[in-house]
């Protein structure tokens, strides 16, 4: 079993129940919205600050980058075709 922590300012709902501020629930594997938590910091891996890390870090490089905003001229013109 992995225990999750909440370390967020605010309320967590899963399926289970509730979590709130500084309460933990356990989970038996780690689905996607829970490592989603995880990169964002609102959850925390509660035996091992390094597994956290590791979620954070494969979520994060699985990021698309963000897109360029078009110039001024870009926008004018439409851009090329």
């Amino acid at each position: 079993m992995i225990r999750l922590t909440n370390v967020s300012a605010s309320l967590i709902f899963t399926p289970e129940k509730m979590v709130l501020p500084g309460d933990y629930f356990e989970v038996a594997e780690m689905e996607d919205g829970h490592k989603r938590l995880v990169a964002e910091g609102r959850l925390e891996v509660n035996d091992s600050r390094q597994e956290t890390k590791a979620v954070a870090e494969e979520i994060l490089s699985k990021k698309k980058p963000k897109k360029e905003p078009k110039t001024v001229k870009e926008a004018e013109d439409g851009g090329t075709i």
